[in-house]
């Protein structure tokens, strides 16, 4: 058995994240709770973002991080620092232009079936 598998997509706001258990998928959505104020406001509110990316995934046998942007290497950064045991567990890095939930869980489906036949 694989186990569960995800693939976060980041916009900098938010992250839609979408979960491979047992052949179904469901979609999460994480947006950060913090309120901050200051000058490093969006690098802190960032940083609770991804703490929240990472206890959501935090089960995952394997997860790909997605973005149009560079956020997708800012959070492979983060869990490799912050939260080791999450971070030696992304398998992909993948570049994705803004897209609906259901594109998100059919390139899901497709990336872990590509990975499979490796």
């Amino acid at each position: 058995m694989v186990g569960t598998r995800f693939l976060v997509w980041l916009d900098g706001e938010c992250a839609r994240i979408v979960e491979v258990r047992d052949g179904a998928t469901r979609a999460i959505r994480v947006e950060s709770k913090a309120v901050v104020d200051g000058w490093d406001a969006n690098e802190l509110a960032e940083m609770y973002l991804f703490d929240e990316i990472a206890d959501v995934v935090e089960e995952g046998t394997e997860i790909v991080l997605a973005s149009e942007g560079w956020q997708r290497f800012q959070l492979r950064d983060y869990l490799r620092r912050h939260r080791p045991s999450i971070g030696e567990r992304v398998i992909g890095l993948e570049k994705i232009a803004d897209v609906t939930d259901t594109m998100l869980r059919t390139f899901t489906r497709t990336y872990f079936r590509i990975t499979d036949r490796r």
